[in-house]
This record gives structure tokens, C-alpha cells and sequence, in this order.
């Protein structure tokens, strides 16, 4: 007997793992989806690109070690990874020089240059070896680093149906499409809204309006730090709906939104992420009471804009031999 009953169940599991269908996006337990949801989800995480990468650097004469005083050219090639847009640099140079010295008439680093799309472009700097090392031959590390401008955004939409349509379909046993989209741009900051904790469509009832709560995470997934996102380039904002303003505003937020109402909020403070442990902040948010419904559209999806502007730094690090025996 026992036999007769598990294979209805080993069947079950074959066909799971010839599908490839262990968590559906659709119907009830997909994500973020209510019992009257038949949801389709379109998210991902970014696509982590590091904007401006280190193609070589070189240290001229080509040479296993150099002798004390002697100039040192340090040639440094970049690459800009996006085939469609420039990218600015404000700055470019030796960050860190170690043991060694800038050559005099010479500059270390530069500010306000530019990466064509797709361009390699390459920045020369001369530095002098010490000259007093002692006897013994010295490694000692330069650090050449640039710091480039770019953004990160997030589109994300929360679905509402009014009481009444809510209550029919959950009485029919009936299930209204509904659409979730929850998706980044790419680059190496990520911007991540987590509305995990919304069953959408949500229930709209205007006779008693409930507030709603995510959390917003800046996420470094890049192979640098995030230098900075100054005051007020951190952004949220309820698009508008057919060119008037969205019923919905914000009400209660993490103190780096001190003015935290209406339908968009900025950050009050600059953002520093060294690490790559995310920086996470709380949101509330509510509907105004001007959501309207038909037959033809008995879903309203309000659209999350989430926007950064920051600066990246990237470093790399050279290893450069002095030594009094070396010939160069």
C-alpha cells in the first residue's frame, strides 16, 4: 500500500525537475503576490559593471629594480566599459605614492578629464625613487586610483484594488493580473527597494487608509568604494499618473530624509560607502485617497522612481623595487 502512495508523489517531483518550475512566478505564493493575484514579477539584481577599468600600468625603463633618485615613469591606461556613453573623471592619478616623491615639473594626477564611449585612454606620471634607502633593496607600493562620475536608479510598482473588487474576486475564487515590475539599472552601485513584505494587488479602502512600509538599501557591487553621494542626490519620487500628481505620499522615513512628505523625498546628508556592507533606510508611504478605479482598469499600479548620483573610486596598486645594486 505504502508503495501505491509515494508514487503519485515521485511523479510530482520528476515533472518539478524537468520543468525547471520550483518557485512560480504566478498565482499564489510567487513573489509578493495576494490570494487574489495572479502575478507575473519582473526583477533581477543589477548588472555589476565596473564604469572605468584599469587596463595595464606600466613602470619605465622596464627594468627589475631601480637605483635611488632615479625618475620613474608610470604610464597608466583606462578603459571606459560603456559603448554608449562618456564618462567624466574627476580625478586621475597616484593617490598614494609610498615611498617615492612626484618629479619635480612633473604632475601626479589631473582633474576634469573624460572617457569617450568605449575609448582606452592613457595619463603619464613621473615620480623619484628615494635616495637614501641604506643598503638593502626596498618594495615599497604606489597606489593609482580615479574617481568617476555616474548613477543607479530602480523602477518599482506597487498594485492596488479597490475593497469591493477585492472581496468579489476572493469570493469567486478568481485571480486578477497583475504585473510587479522591481528591476535596477546596472553599474556598481545598486539601488535595491525591498516591498517584500507587500501582497500585491493591495486591498484600497478609503474609508480607512493603511500606511505601508519598505526599506531602500545603496549596495556597492563594485570592485571600488563608493566615494561619496553628496546631499540631495539620493531621490525617491511616485511618478506621475497621466501628468497629474500620484495619489500617494510619503510619510515617515530614516533620518537622512529630513523633510519626508509629498509625493518625492532626497537625502538630507552625504552618503559614504568604504565597504560592502549596504546602507539600508526605512520608508513609509500611504495613498492620498484620489486612486481611481474602472472596468477597464480595475488595478491601479503606482510607479516607484528611486535615483542616485554618486561619485566611484577605483584603485590599483603597483609594486616598484629600489635597490642600490640595481644598474638603472
Amino acid at each position: 500500500m505504502w508503495i501505491r502512495a509515494i508514487i503519485p508523489l515521485l511523479l510530482l517531483q520528476i515533472i518539478i525537475m524537468f520543468s525547471g518550475c520550483t518557485e512560480p512566478n504566478f498565482g499564489p505564493g510567487g513573489p509578493y503576490c495576494s490570494v487574489i493575484g495572479n502575478c507575473q514579477v519582473d526583477e533581477g539584481p543589477a548588472e555589476v559593471i565596473d564604469i572605468v577599468s584599469f587596463q595595464e600600468i606600466k613602470v619605465l625603463p622596464a627594468t627589475s629594480s631601480f637605483r635611488p633618485g632615479t625618475k620613474i615613469d608610470v604610464i597608466v591606461t583606462l578603459r571606459n566599459m560603456l559603448p554608449d556613453e562618456k564618462v567624466d573623471l574627476s580625478y586621475i592619478g597616484i593617490a598614494d605614492m609610498g615611498i617615492f616623491k612626484c618629479a619635480e615639473g612633473s604632475e601626479c594626477s589631473y582633474e576634469g578629464q573624460q572617457l569617450a564611449p568605449s575609448q582606452i585612454r592613457t595619463f603619464a606620471f613621473s615620480i623619484i625613487a628615494p635616495d637614501n634607502i641604506g643598503s638593502m633593496a626596498i618594495d615599497s607600493n604606489i597606489e593609482v586610483a580615479t574617481i568617476y562620475s555616474y548613477g543607479a536608479s530602480r523602477l518599482t510598482t506597487i498594485s492596488f484594488v479597490e475593497r469591493e473588487t477585492y472581496i468579489g474576486y476572493l469570493n469567486a475564487g478568481g485571480k486578477v493580473p497583475t504585473h510587479i515590475v522591481n528591476k535596477p539599472s546596472s553599474g556598481p552601485v545598486e539601488l535595491s527597494l525591498d516591498i517584500s513584505n507587500l501582497e500585491q494587488p493591495l486591498l484600497h479602502d478609503t474609508e480607512n487608509e493603511r500606511t505601508y512600509q519598505v526599506f531602500l538599501s545603496v549596495i556597492n557591487k563594485g570592485g571600488g568604494v563608493i566615494n561619496r553621494i553628496s546631499a540631495g542626490n539620493l531621490t525617491l519620487e511616485f511618478e506621475k499618473d497621466s501628468g497629474s500628481d500620484a495619489p500617494m505620499e510619503f510619510e515617515d522615513c530614516s533620518d537622512i530624509f529630513e523633510a519626508c512628505s509629498g509625493q518625492s523625498i532626497a537625502s538630507s546628508k552625504e552618503i559614504r560607502l568604504l565597504g560592502k556592507v549596504p546602507h539600508k533606510y526605512y520608508l513609509s508611504f500611504k495613498p492620498t485617497g484620489g486612486i481611481s478605479f474602472t472596468d477597464a482598469r480595475p488595478i491601479y499600479t503606482a510607479k516607484i522612481s528611486s535615483k542616485a548620483s554618486y561619485t566611484y573610486r577605483i584603485g590599483k596598486t603597483q609594486t616598484i623595487r629600489v635597490s642600490p645594486r640595481s644598474n638603472i
